[in-house]
């Protein structure tokens, strides 16, 4: 293994899970109730991407990208890792969804049975994010596809949330949901709406200002409470979304979502996406997101239940052992 890339996640944590590369570069599966080792596994050679938690074949799975391979194990620590060999080594593989989604030299491909599968697109669809076997696929100006293997490409053609209004960009997708851009009420304005993926029902609708959607990250909290594109951030509980403006997301949890701030992007904060009045609290210096001990001497947790105070816990390389 050679150096990660600096913005490589090497921890990796959901309610259930938690991964982390350890000092020899190895990923350990940790029990995150008692912070023992189920099992690790080496990373395969080259530049590695960061750890992932995701499904493949239906089990949740902690997941690295590693030079010209991708290498998956349960999350529970319950099987040995599987190790696949990627088309070319300018795949990409992205998580916009509940699975991975692997592009390379323009095709996307699945995980299925253990093996890597292309997918059959819709003529001028892109794959956009996977959620187990169901593949979403857009078109730049609409409409979307749900592409399962086997069967007939679905199309969901999305109602306009006013008169007039036209796609402005397809903007992300995953875990059951699109998030479209649409023109809004004026040239400085744009209307984000969420839809459901199957049906095509509008979810959250709100307006924001086109400076703050025009690079716009799609994230997903980890326990399905809250999202985020770009400043935009989801309630998905309640149905709202509210602009905060400047900010940056990068992992959410509970009803927190972690990132950075335009004004600042060397200090992390959080901010409560169920409740816009309350401004973002910074973490403080040198917190990296997503959280990992730099020297691979802490693993660094988040407290799994939603609070007004977020909770860090650090394991040491000892098992069972916690601060």
């Amino acid at each position: 293994m050679t150096a990660p890339d600096p913005k490589a996640a090497t921890i990796v944590a959901t309610t259930n899970a938690v991964a982390a590369v350890t000092p020899d570069g190895r990923v350990a599966v940790v029990d995150p109730a008692t912070g023992r080792v189920h099992r690790t596994f080496d990373i395969p050679p080259g530049e590695h991407h960061g750890l992932r938690i995701a499904a493949v074949d239906g089990v949740p799975s902690v997941l690295v990208q590693a030079g010209t391979r991708l290498a998956y194990a349960p999350a529970d620590g319950s099987a040995a890792p599987t190790v696949l060999d990627l088309p070319d080594g300018a795949a990409a593989v992205t998580y916009g969804g509940d699975s991975p989604l692997i592009v390379a030299a323009g095709k996307p491909f699945v995980v299925r049975d253990g093996r890597l599968t292309e997918v059959q697109l819709p003529p001028g669809a892109t794959a956009i994010a996977a959620d187990g076997p169901n593949v979403i696929a857009a078109a730049p100006e609409g409409p979307w596809w749900n592409v399962q293997m086997g069967r007939e490409p679905l199309a969901v053609a999305p109602a306009a949330p006013r008169p007039g209004a036209a796609i402005y960009r397809m903007a992300a997708a995953g875990h059951n949901r699109v998030a479209v851009i649409w023109t809004g009420p004026d040239a400085a304005t744009v209307t984000v709406v969420l839809y459901d993926a199957a049906s095509g029902q509008p979810q959250i609708t709100a307006d924001a200002p086109l400076d703050e959607m025009r690079k716009a990250a799609w994230i997903w909290g980890s326990d399905g409470q809250v999202a985020a594109l770009g400043a935009m951030v989801f309630d998905l509980k309640a149905g709202k979304a509210t602009v905060r403006s400047g900010f940056g997301p990068v992992i959410g949890w509970g009803n927190l979502l972690y990132g950075q701030t335009a004004a600042d992007p060397h200090t992390s904060v959080v901010i409560d996406a169920t409740d816009p009045s309350r401004p973002a609290v910074p973490l403080g210096a040198g917190v990296p997101l997503p959280w990992g001990g730099p020297t691979g001497q802490l693993i660094l947790i988040l407290d799994a239940t939603p609070s007004s105070v977020p909770t860090l816990y650090a394991l040491t390389q000892e098992p069972g052992k916690t601060t």
